[in-house]
């Protein structure tokens, strides 16, 4: 099942071109991001004697859920596959994402990184205190 939503597949360009292209969007499924997150998150928390006594992770509310470096993950690592399906490059789908990104919290990129390494990047800088 594909959600009603269309995205830019392709970032405006250097050489003045616009983004233009759009396409459906075919990324996850809202209940299915949630789930995963939840999962990532009941995972994490299992790591902490806190986490176990106090933190239901169903109980969490969506927003929430999301606003977690585990949310972060699966968003960037979700809208990246969107961008590449589109046929946009690896690099050129990191820009996109970080130039979005970037908007909420301002960043540095680092130079030639891959998928892994944006990650690790944009966790770090949205999630300090919870990230150690």
């Amino acid at each position: 099942m594909v959600a009603d939503q269309y995205i830019n597949i392709r970032p405006a360009g250097k050489s003045g071109e616009k983004a233009v292209i759009m396409a459906p969007y075919a990324g996850m499924l809202p209940a299915e991001k949630l789930r995963l997150v939840r999962k990532l998150l009941e995972e994490r928390t299992k790591q902490s004697f806190l986490g176990r006594l106090f933190l239901n992770v169903h109980k969490i509310d969506d927003t929430t859920v999301m606003g977690t470096p585990e949310g972060t993950i699966v968003t960037i690592v979700d809208t990246y596959y969107i961008f590449r399906k589109g046929g946009v490059s690896s690099a050129e789908a990191l820009a996109a994402i970080e130039n979005y990104r970037s908007t909420l919290i301002r960043g540095k990129m680092p130079n030639g990184a891959d998928l892994s390494d944006y990650v690790k990047y944009r966790v770090r800088l949205e999630h300090s205190r919870a990230v150690k």
